[in-house]
């Protein structure tokens, strides 16, 4: 069976951060998206050595540009 993937836009909020790590409890697949790849890249780094059982990807996205 496959783990649930959960994305998590703005991931590098607080809020958001500590609902990552609240999912993460179980073995889940996360999908970190923010515009600061270096405070995402942080937050997934935390969650990897919480969760090790879990897959967390960290993506830097700007929705302010349509055309990337």
């Amino acid at each position: 069976m496959s783990k649930p993937r959960i994305v998590i836009i703005g991931a590098s909020s607080a809020i958001a951060e500590h609902c990552a790590r609240l999912w993460a409890r179980a073995a889940v697949e996360l999908v970190l998206v923010g515009r600061d790849l270096v405070r995402v890249s942080r937050v997934a780094a935390d969650l990897r050595v919480r969760s090790p059982h879990s897959t967390v990807t960290a993506l830097e996205v700007s929705f302010n540009d349509p055309a990337a």
